[in-house]
């Protein structure tokens, strides 16, 4: 997980450069800066994590299946519905 926060850090660092680059006036930039970070944060706080996502996926299959993958793929076997 460090890699994705040192990231998602990176990323802010270099939205906040560019914001900046763009705006003169300091009092503006910084409610712009404040306003970015804020619905940044907000929207990662929504965000299920990607274990969190994997973790609710459903899969009816034969019970050999991870075993005989190969033969499903190419069609040796067939999964009966």
């Amino acid at each position: 997980m460090v890699q994705v926060d040192t990231l998602i850090d990176e990323q802010l660092i270099e939205t906040a450069k560019n914001i900046s680059g763009i705006i003169d006036n300091k009092k503006v930039l910084e409610q712009a800066l404040l306003f970015f970070i804020q619905s940044f944060q907000s929207s990662m706080q929504n965000k299920p994590s990607l274990m969190g996502q994997l973790r609710n996926i459903k899969i009816q299959a034969p019970t050999d299946f991870a075993n005989n993958i190969d033969d499903y793929l190419r069609g040796e076997k067939y999964i009966e519905s």
